[in-house]
């Protein structure tokens, strides 16, 4: 018997063994040229079921299967060409040298094309032999294309999704076995295509919705901010700290180092800076702007944005007020300030920050946001300058209004004066002409008072200066005072004195029961009464001027102690009720009022006793 692996020859007596090198040339039938074949085969299906179960991505499948495809078809070259609905084209991207270009051919153009168009295979042993093939590509690459096998890539619901061709079998033309297993090959990668496609999609999908998230990010902030704006803007009286603190929030927007808004004079076209933010904004504050000077300058004169992101390359740019303030300028974003189609200054910001992406200087979207806010800044500084002329003409006016009650209240007591000094010149009793001038000085210390009430008043004094009053003196005084005003008019002038002496500020006090018994004189007609009663109580004191006029309109007696309200009084000025509520409230004492049109109207000042100062 022979040996295990010794076969017998047939035709010989004797039996011989195969030699050592005759051995290795078979391996179960196949030469090892074969069996190595078939080993790269296997890792080629391998590496394209790996590829087609982890690429993600058109572009990962075109260079993760067509190099395994051409080891398992024995192939020179394969091409993964895929399906653009939209062009009615094929494409695939190649190699060329070191980099790679896109090639397309219209469907029916060229075999590839052939088969996108008729969804059929084709296997060609001499490509030069078929009319359908097109040598373009051959020409331009150097490639000589000889045997081509293609089978189209169709989705589970029998759309094109592309062409897999394969070029130049190593051992000649593609068998019937190469085009199976091309097929084979095809069926999975049109899969692999199809979810590919559907995973871009997803992705495009994601980038879109992040797109959209990050533009409503940023009009979040956009609205955010000019909301922010329109609150400074309506609160704010001080025009320089409104831009102070709306630059500082525009630069906080836009990731700058630092930013300005300027005005423009009208008269000379200057610029100055009144809201500046950034490391320079004392020197800024007193730096001024001829026109057209400077980037911001010109963007002022020409009613133009402009974007500079090299500012050194500009010939508009301000080089020596840079260098004078040690501030060098990388980028320059600049919008003019536009009220009622009247360029009024510009809004200027600087050396933004890099954004996320890794992007350097201002770009469109920088751009709108601070347009925006230009048009918000210059509406904050119209309607800030409006607010301000209006408190401007408002006060102007008040001031005149005080003048003519002043103008109004010192005719009495200068009218007195004119009388007595008449009569003073005309007396020869040396006992009446001192009499006169006694009154003389009354009522010039009555003009002082008033004088020095209207100057507390506007000064907001609360301090009082208590000292002993003489409720009998008081009363002479007050009605000496009146007599003047009451008697042409035919007014009965009644005082009713209980008590003695009370600790009050006389100055105050008497202010206080002159402006009543005034308002009530002057709203009473011809022949009505006045009562005014002085008491002196535990608490303190306690006076009541009482009239039997038409009394208080109903539609002024809501806001009766508010300053410049008045009514029924021709010469009125609206101030003396507003004085008397201050030095009550002075006294922390109490004021009441009843008025009727049957009963007429009476006011209740009830003052606690004031301690004396502690010297």
């Amino acid at each position: 018997m022979a040996p295990i692996g010794v076969p017998l020859i047939k035709g010989s007596g004797m039996a011989t063994t195969t030699s050592p090198k005759r051995k290795a040339t078979r391996l179960n039938g196949r030469a090892p040229s074969d069996a190595r074949q078939i080993e790269e085969q296997f890792k080629a299906v391998r590496a394209i079921g790996a590829a087609l179960a982890t690429s993600v991505g058109l572009d990962a499948l075109l260079q993760a299967i067509v190099p395994h495809v051409s080891k398992l078809m024995r192939a020179a070259r394969t091409t993964l060409f895929l399906y653009d609905p939209q062009s009615q084209e094929i494409w695939s991207k190649v190699a060329e040298g070191e980099a790679r270009r896109e090639i397309r051919l219209a469907l029916g153009h060229g075999l590839a094309g052939w088969v996108a168009a008729h969804r059929e295979s084709l296997c060609i042993p001499d490509a030069y032999q078929d009319p359908r093939f097109n040598p373009e590509i051959d020409t331009k690459t150097g490639f000589r294309t000889r045997s081509v096998v293609a089978v189209p890539l169709l989705s589970r619901a029998g759309e094109l999704l592309g062409v897999l061709q394969v070029l130049n079998h190593c051992g000649g033309p593609f068998s019937v076995e190469d085009i199976g297993l091309l097929d084979a090959i095809a069926a999975q990668t049109a899969y692999a295509v199809e979810n590919a496609k559907l995973a871009e999609k997803i992705i495009e999908q994601n980038r879109e919705l992040e797109a959209a998230r990050q533009r409503a990010e940023r009009r979040r902030a956009e609205l955010d901010l000019l909301f922010q704006l329109e609150q400074d803007a309506a609160a704010s009286t001080d025009l320089d700290g409104l831009l102070d603190s709306i630059i500082v929030r525009v630069c906080e927007r836009l990731r700058s180092d630092a930013g300005s808004v300027l005005l423009l004079d009208r008269e000379t076209g200057q610029l100055f800076f009144r809201g500046v933010s950034g490391e320079r904004k004392a020197e800024l504050k007193t730096t001024v702007l001829e026109p057209g000077e400077g980037i911001v300058g010109w963007v002022a004169e020409h009613g133009a944005p402009l974007v500079v992101n090299r500012p050194e390359d500009d010939p508009r740019f301000h080089r020596s007020l840079a260098q004078s303030l040690a501030f060098p300028a990388h980028a320059i974003l600049a919008v003019p300030l536009v009220w009622d189609q009247r360029v009024i200054g510009a809004v200027e910001v600087l050396n933004p920050k890099p954004r996320s992406t890794g992007a350097v200087g201002y770009d469109l979207e920088d751009l709108k946001v601070l347009t925006l806010v230009a048009g918000q800044v210059a509406r904050a500084v119209a309607l800030t300058r409006e607010r301000q002329a209006r408190i401007d003409t408002e006060r102007m006016a008040a001031i005149g209004r005080m003048l003519a009650g002043v103008a109004h209240d010192l005719r009495n007591p200068m009218t007195a004066i004119s009388g007595f000094a008449q009569l003073m010149a005309i007396e020869n009793d040396a006992a009446l002409r001192a009499q006169r001038s006694e009154r003389i000085l009354l009522q010039i210390d009555e003009m002082t008072a008033m004088i020095s009430d209207l100057l507390a008043f506007a000064r907001g004094d609360t301090a009082l200066n208590p000292s002993q009053v003489d409720l009998v003196l008081l009363a002479r005084e007050t009605q000496e005072t009146l007599q003047a005003q009451c008697e042409p008019r035919g007014i009965a002038l009644t005082f009713d004195v209980q008590g003695g002496h009370v600790w009050v500020d006389v100055g105050k006090t008497k202010r206080i029961l002159y402006n009543l018994a005034k308002n009530a004189a002057e709203a009473l007609s011809r022949n009505g009464k006045l009562v005014i009663r002085l008491a002196e109580r535990d608490s303190g004191l306690e006076m009541c001027v009482a009239d039997d006029g038409p009394g208080i309109p109903t539609e002024v007696r809501a806001r009766l102690f508010e300053p410049f309200v008045t009514a029924g009084k021709i010469h009125g000025t609206g101030l003396g009720l507003s004085l008397v509520k201050r030095f009550v409230d002075d006294h922390q004492g109490t004021i009441e009022v009843q008025s009727s049109r049957e009963m007429g109207t009476s006011f209740t000042v009830r003052l606690p006793r004031a301690l004396p100062k502690v010297t």
